[in-house]
């Protein structure tokens, strides 16, 4: 099933996407008002800026390139593995 989507301005000058076939102009998604994204927006800085935080994410960020590091390097021994003993593997996951 092949989906196509439209863009299109807006009457408030926002780009909205519906379904091409359909004829309604309601967006598929609803776009928050400029004062609701300004608000959200201050108040990402506030949590991004404080420090507590910032070491927080920083330490949870090192710790899941280490297990994405960890879980890769399995999988490449694996579909190594795979690969010495069926040579056409590879074209396949190509």
């Amino acid at each position: 099933m092949t989906y196509y989507f439209a863009l299109f301005l807006g009457r408030d000058g926002i780009m909205k996407i519906r379904e091409e076939t359909s004829l309604s102009s309601s967006s598929l998604v609803s776009v928050p008002s400029l004062t609701e994204f300004v608000e959200d927006y201050e108040r990402l800085t506030e949590i991004a800026s404080d420090g507590a935080m910032r070491s927080f994410c920083f330490q949870r960020l090192q710790m899941l390139s280490h297990a994405f590091k960890m879980v890769n390097t399995f999988f490449l021994n694996i579909i190594n593995f795979y690969y010495v003993f069926n040579p056409l593997f590879h074209i396949v996951m190509s």
